[in-house]
């Protein structure tokens, strides 16, 4: 299964605290599927302070086709191509102040170098859409969610991409498989760190379509094994 985003802005996950400090070294990265092209800018993960004048982001351009991670403010990474009806590996990656980087199924595409700084303010995380379902909605769904509060190699990001369960444990921030049977549980971190997303608006849930192995298990804290599921430049005025 996987967690499903479409028909309108306001579906959409987001967190409000605890959240992944983007004015320091982190990695998030999914599976995510494109199921239209909407010719705007589509939301995979954004960090951002209340009103997106501050944000790291990766998602569609207003093309809707091409992945991007950028800076608010800034130029934006080389773009890779994401297809109608296909899966591809999301990473957003900021490994160092002046580098957010976009990996796309593995691959090192480009860096966004704008000097972010190391004190914007943290007000959210969201997915799916952007400034609490204000616009950059994504027509798609996502599992095999995973994000670390440090910069992983590009090595290790293969390594990740290939099963369900976290290889690395340290500095795991959180682990959302997203492969439950109902929204409810599909928004759940098992890291045992807690950290949950919301739903907000109708989030639905849907088969993935892709085969990517659960790999060996991995006892993270207070982890808890999931249920088995059921047999060109960034706008940064474009929020």
């Amino acid at each position: 299964m996987a967690v499903r985003f479409q028909t309108a802005a306001t579906n959409y996950q987001s967190r409000s605290s605890d959240l992944l400090d983007y004015n320091s070294t982190y990695t998030w990265m999914a599976w995510c599927y494109l199921a239209s092209d909407l010719d705007a800018n589509q939301t995979v993960f954004l960090i951002r302070n209340t009103d997106g004048s501050q944000s790291d982001f990766i998602g569609a351009l207003t093309t809707g086709v091409d992945i991007v991670a950028a800076v608010n403010g800034g130029a934006g990474s080389t773009t890779a191509t994401w297809t109608v009806g296909t899966t591809r590996h999301m990473c957003l990656r900021r490994s160092s102040s002046s580098s957010l980087d976009l990996i796309v199924d593995g691959v090192l595409i480009g860096s966004d170098t704008t000097a972010a700084g190391t004190s914007r303010t943290l007000t959210a995380m969201e997915s799916g859409s952007g400034i609490a379902g204000a616009g950059a909605r994504w027509n798609g769904h996502k599992f095999g969610e995973k994000a670390w509060s440090a910069s992983l190699t590009e090595a290790e990001i293969v390594n990740e991409m290939r099963t369900m369960y976290p290889k690395r444990t340290a500095n795991l921030y959180a682990y959302w498989p997203g492969i439950h049977g109902a929204a409810a549980d599909a928004r759940l971190d098992y890291s045992g760190n807690g950290r949950h997303w919301t739903n907000n608006g109708t989030i639905a849930v849907e088969d993935n379509g892709a085969g990517v192995s659960w790999g060996a298990q991995v006892i993270v804290g207070s982890w808890v094994q999931p249920a088995a599921a059921p047999a060109t430049a960034f706008q940064p005025n474009a929020f």
